[in-house]
């Protein structure tokens, strides 16, 4: 592919691929969950494990559920910031991983 561009990789392709099955797969079956529970109406699966509907408005825990979107456009400043220091850094060459990529869920 493009020789010498990590971003481009096979490898670094081959991450951003499952990272969006992983996303797709994330939102269908929320979208699964959504359609066949009922609100907070548990569903008993075993006699250890249920499955109960639920929604969290908030970031963490309903932590900050009224903050709007300040919070989300902030983490994705930081994500966008992070990768490209990560990107600037002088051990480019070396594999160099960012968190900044979470705070953005």
């Amino acid at each position: 592919m493009l020789e010498g561009n990590a971003f481009l990789s096979r490898q670094a392709l081959i991450g951003y691929g499952a990272a969006g099955a992983i996303v797709v797969l994330d939102q269908w079956t929320k979208h699964l969950a959504s359609l066949e529970l009922s609100y907070r109406v548990p569903v008993e699966l075993t006699s250890w494990f249920d499955l109960t509907l639920a929604h969290n408005t908030g970031a963490a825990f309903s932590f900050l559920a009224g903050a709007g979107g300040w919070l989300c456009s902030r983490g994705t400043t930081a994500s966008v910031s992070a990768r490209g220091a990560a990107h600037r850094s002088p051990s480019r060459g070396r594999r160099v991983f960012s968190l900044g990529g979470i705070s953005a869920a």
